[in-house]
């Protein structure tokens, strides 16, 4: 990593943004890229290394998007990075070639701004300091001015936001509705960017409805907010829930993992199965209170399915996918998982 740092240190922009993609590609939970190291760059030597840092290790993104908003003490060494300063500098990169190259695509650009975005939200509504989240809007602006088409940078930002959590899924939706009330966008673009990524799996369900709730969230009243609602519902009566929407609400519990047994995939706590799908994945199995099982079945035939006899003794009850709504899915796996965890640890999951 030293070395790293000494290259970048040493080198012009190009080779500050390469150092920091080797460093991001090389060294998987590297949360503060440069913690126990003396950083001998300049701030935006460093702006640079960050950058390329977060592009090849998206698990590092969101903690190096909140250093180069706030700060931090990287090595020994307290460095702050001024918002118009530490965007010039990501703005100047892309406009600097060497062997026919840019040290940034525009694209890159995009998907680092993003993920300096929410702290750059948390700046302005908790601390009162817009500075970034203006710098970052305009530079939007800048890039959408001609050197990156509006369609590759929805691209890039969703898929950016596919690798990350629910504040990385709200951050692109804000950041497109915001853009759509400047003009960059029509409704139908922003609609049709994160369906085809569903399509393609780029993004499960859950995650697009996240992408669009906020973007309802910023233009409340509007059009595009009843039109993204519209699209949502179209999701949940196409049936496009499935495995793949399951998997990061199940992932994301504390001792619960995936297996595959007799070609069905399954979700664990130890030997406990909490979760199983059907073959074809079309109906998933979970853990439930086999006393209310029946009231369950009677109350909603169309959703719920009694399970197989053999299966009758067990807390168990069947849903069709193709009829629950994302926020009953959620639930009812979260409630499958308690029954399977000790108390202390169900308390940890809202």
């Amino acid at each position: 990593m030293a070395l790293l740092v000494q290259i970048a240190e040493a080198g012009g922009t190009i080779t500050q943004v390469e150092a920091g993609r080797a460093a991001g590609a090389s060294i998987a939970n590297f949360t503060l890229a440069l913690a126990g190291q003396p950083v001998p760059m300049t701030a935006a030597q460093t702006v640079l290394f960050l950058a390329g840092d977060m592009l090849t290790s998206p698990v590092n993104a969101p903690a190096i998007g909140s250093i180069l908003v706030g700060g931090n003490f990287l090595g020994s060494v307290p460095m702050t990075f001024p918002a118009s300063a530490t965007i010039a500098t990501i703005d100047g990169a892309v406009n600097t070639f060497s062997i026919g190259r840019e040290a940034l695509t525009p694209a890159e650009a995009g998907r680092i701004l993003a993920s300096m975005m929410p702290s750059a939200l948390t700046q302005s509504v908790v601390f009162n300091d817009p500075s970034y989240y203006q710098a970052i809007m305009a530079e939007y602006r800048s890039l959408l001015g001609g050197r990156l088409s509006a369609a590759d940078l929805a691209t890039a930002l969703v898929a950016q936001a596919a690798t990350g959590g629910d504040s990385a899924l709200a951050t692109t939706g804000q950041i497109l509705a915001t853009l759509y009330q400047g003009g960059f966008y029509t409704q139908s673009d922003l609609i049709n960017a994160v369906n085809s990524a569903t399509s393609a799996h780029t993004l499960t369900a859950v995650q697009a409805v996240k992408v669009f709730t906020a973007m309802a969230n910023v233009v409340a009243n509007n059009a595009l907010a009843s039109n993204v609602g519209d699209a949502v519902g179209n999701m949940i009566v196409g049936g496009q829930i499935t495995v793949a929407d399951v998997r990061p609400i199940a992932l994301s519990l504390p001792r619960s993992y995936e297996a595959v047994v007799a070609d069905r995939i399954k979700f664990r706590v130890g030997r406990l199965v909490y979760l199983a799908f059907s073959r074809d994945e079309t109906v998933m199995g979970f853990g439930f209170p086999k006393e209310e099982r029946a009231a369950l079945v009677a109350s909603e035939p169309e959703k719920f399915i009694l399970p197989r006899p053999s299966e009758m003794r067990y807390n168990w009850v069947e849903v069709r996918l193709d009829s629950i709504e994302l926020d009953e899915l959620r639930e009812l796996v979260i409630d499958a998982w308690r029954m399977c965890v000790p108390k202390s640890v169900a308390a940890e999951v809202d």
